[in-house]
């Protein structure tokens, strides 16, 4: 939400990364690519109750490569 004086939103009314055009990273890109597909993996897991077909399946990978990514990154059961 911004709050303006007037009826017109100008620079001086935004946050100074807005006004000066540089962007922030993303909130959830904040930690380095590969936490984020650790988290996404472990989410999808969860979500699959652990059923390795269907989790690769939403992932859009192949067990295969499910099964190499969980070994990559230590999970266990």
């Amino acid at each position: 939400m911004i709050l303006c004086a007037g009826d017109t939103i100008t620079l001086a009314d935004l946050p100074p990364n807005i006004a000066s055009g540089v962007a922030e990273p993303a909130a959830f890109g904040r930690g380095s690519l590969a936490d984020t597909e650790r988290a996404h993996i472990l989410e999808t897991l969860e979500r699959h109750r652990w059923n390795y077909s269907r989790t690769a399946d939403a992932l859009g990978i192949g067990r295969t490569t499910l099964w190499r990514k969980l070994k990559e990154y230590g999970f266990n059961r």
